[in-house]
C-alpha cells in the first residue's frame, strides 16, 4: 500500500504538479492550500510526509511547522521562492531539508529521501571572523545528503553573504562517483547562478588518492561555474579560503 504525503501549497497549478511528482514516487497524495486546511487533512490519516510551501496565507509553513513539532512531528521538506530567509525564519524552520523554487525532480526527490531516511549525519560550524564555513561529512556520502547538505547551508545567511566553503575530508579514502559528483556539481553551480556571488569550494583530501582526486576535478568544476580547489594540508585550505572571501568583500 502506498505511503501517504500531504502537499501543501497555495498556488494550485504548482501543487497540482508536485502532486504528480509524489504520486510518481508511489505516495497517495492528500493536498491543502495552506497550513490550516494540512492540519483537517492530517486528522486521522497515518501520514509520513509533510511538504510544505513556506509562504502560505492563513496559516503559512513556518506555523505548520511549528505546530507539528508540538503536537506530531513528521518528516517535513520545505519549499521556498525567496532567497533571503532572515534569522529568525530559519530558526523557525528548524531541520527541514529547503528547496528552492523552481527545483528539479532530482533535488526534490533527495530531499525527500534526507527528510525521512538520512538527516543528513554532518557538521559545519561558521567563522565570522574568517568568513568561511567549515563542513565535515560522513565517511560515504550519499548523493541525497551532499545535496540536503547544500541545501541547509544555502539556507544560512551567513553563505548567502558570501562565505566560502571549506569542506574536510581528512582520513576519508572514499571518493564519489563520476555520476554522483557531475550532479553535485551541476546541483551547486545551478543555486550560486541565482546568487548575488560565487562562493568558493576548498576541499582537504588528506589521503593522496583523494587529494588527486579532487585535483583532479577543479577545472571540470571551473567549466560548471564551481570555484573550487584540493588541499592536502587543512590550514592552506582554511587561508586561502579566507583570503578568497576577503578579495570578495
Amino acid at each position: 500500500m502506498p505511503d501517504t504525503a500531504v502537499l501543501v501549497e497555495d498556488d494550485r497549478p504548482l501543487r497540482e504538479l508536485m502532486a504528480r511528482m509524489l504520486a510518481f514516487q508511489n505516495y497517495t497524495v492528500l493536498q491543502a492550500g495552506n497550513g490550516q486546511e494540512a492540519l483537517r487533512c492530517l486528522d486521522g490519516v497515518e501520514a509520513v510526509l509533510v511538504v510544505s510551501d513556506l509562504v502560505m496565507p492563513v496559516m503559512d509553513g513556518y506555523q505548520l511547522l511549528e505546530t507539528l513539532r508540538q503536537r506530531r512531528p513528521l518528516p517535513v521538506v520545505a519549499m521556498t521562492a525567496t532567497l533571503s530567509l532572515s534569522d529568525e525564519q530559519e530558526k523557525r524552520l528548524g531541520g527541514a531539508p529547503l528547496l528552492y523554487k523552481p527545483f528539479t525532480l532530482e533535488s526534490f526527490v533527495a530531499a525527500i529521501k534526507a527528510a525521512r531516511f538520512a538527516r543528513p549525519d554532518f557538521t559545519y560550524h561558521i567563522d565570522h571572523d574568517k568568513q568561511i564555513v567549515v563542513m565535515r561529512s560522513t565517511a560515504r556520502p550519499s548523493a541525497e545528503e551532499r545535496i540536503a547538505m547544500v541545501n541547509r547551508i544555502w539556507a544560512d545567511p551567513a553563505y548567502r553573504r558570501g562565505y566560502a566553503i571549506v569542506i574536510d575530508r581528512r582520513g576519508y579514502e572514499h571518493i564519489p562517483s563520476e555520476r554522483d559528483l557531475d550532479v553535485f556539481m551541476r546541483y551547486i553551480a545551478a543555486l550560486e547562478a541565482r546568487a548575488m556571488h560565487h562562493p568558493r569550494w576548498a576541499v582537504v583530501a588528506d589521503r593522496p588518492s583523494a587529494w588527486r582526486f579532487y585535483q583532479g576535478i577543479e577545472e571540470d568544476a571551473s567549466r560548471k561555474g564551481v570555484h573550487l580547489r584540493a588541499f592536502q594540508d587543512y590550514d592552506l585550505a582554511e587561508q586561502w579560503a579566507a583570503d578568497a572571501t576577503e578579495e570578495a568583500t
